[in-house]
């Protein structure tokens, strides 16, 4: 429990988390945030200061609030002196972030092989958790079951970014755009293996990326490729290839092959492959760089397989 103390300078737009409530614990106590370890509790606050914090919202000033306070009879240096030990506590956030989100790409330029119905998903979610660009490659036809307000576009990737915003550019291979490298690509057909030569020139160039598949009934997110650090997609097959000799002539078969998703588990799928890479970008180790996250409509609820780096494939160096 924090005591209220001297005055201390604050930010002229203060916004209080919008995930932190604020609760009458009883007389001149408040309480920020659910939980102790989440937030902290002020003792000896009057009457009124919880009307005055909930301005606190990222669109009233400081000035603003002084003037709340004074209306309610308190003294605009307590107001200042609250709003100090919150953002020692780290419970303010700028202002100027444009957002409350928790799940944030942080600015990423984002490349996406895919603009079917799983890419689609992806695209999406890209885009709400705050991608800075999106470079969309997918040269199929239109399909009109899945974009059907396509208009004059002539390819998936273009009637796909009809319905997104100017973050989008659509571009014509994986290798693309050239003036402006993406961090990370997210590979998203609806095809039921991707194609090989794509994870082995991103491993050859030294780019993260990250797969995402139909299967029966559902889903698959991963691996996500650090090249040289982490499995790639040859390391599979090649696993694979060990456990079923037949695997190399079914591969090329499959990369061919559509499988249907439905939508609900593709914005599954979608969700999943964008809090692995928000992980990665934090600096933690996401499940994905070790194997895969499996899910299904039948039991509702992602597996993880491992999958090691195979010692014949050559990733490592």
């Amino acid at each position: 429990m924090l005591d209220i103390g001297p005055d201390m300078a604050t930010r002229s737009v203060p916004r209080l988390a919008p995930w932190l409530p604020l609760l009458q614990r009883g007389p001149g106590e408040l309480q920020v945030g659910i939980g102790a370890e989440a937030g902290l509790v002020l003792s000896g606050v009057p009457d009124g200061v919880e009307q005055v914090l909930q301005l606190a919202d990222g669109r009233h000033t400081t000035t603003e609030l002084h003037l709340q306070a004074i209306r309610r009879e308190i003294e605009p240096a307590l107001i200042d002196r609250i709003l100090r030990l919150l953002q020692t506590a780290g419970l303010l956030i700028e202002s100027d972030a444009g957002s409350s989100r928790l799940i944030d790409l942080d600015g990423l330029r984002v490349r996406l092989l895919g603009a079917g119905v799983l890419g689609s998903a992806v695209a999406r979610t890209v885009l709400r958790a705050g991608a800075a660009r999106l470079y969309l490659v997918d040269n199929d036809p239109v399909d009109p079951t899945t974009h059907p307000r396509a208009g004059l576009a002539t390819t998936q990737a273009e009637a796909l970014a009809v319905g997104l915003d100017d973050r989008v550019e659509v571009v014509d291979h994986w290798s693309k755009p050239e003036h402006s490298a993406p961090d990370l690509t997210l590979i998203a057909t609806d095809l039921a293996e991707p194609d090989p030569a794509i994870g082995d020139d991103f491993v050859s160039t030294g780019h993260r990326h990250l797969y995402l598949r139909p299967t029966r009934g559902g889903a698959v997110v991963g691996p996500f490729v650090h090249p040289g650090r982490t499995p790639c997609l040859r390391c599979l097959d090649l696993t694979r290839r060990d456990a079923d000799p037949r695997w190399p002539t079914l591969l090329p078969q499959l990369c061919r092959t559509r499988l249907p998703i439905d939508r609900v588990l593709a914005d599954w799928a979608a969700s999943t492959a964008i809090t692995q890479v928000v992980s990665d970008h934090a600096g933690r180790l996401p499940s994905t760089l070790f194997g895969t996250l499996e899910m299904t409509a039948d039991e509702c609820e992602a597996k993880f397989r491992r999958w090691p780096m195979h010692p014949t494939c050559g990733c490592a160096g």
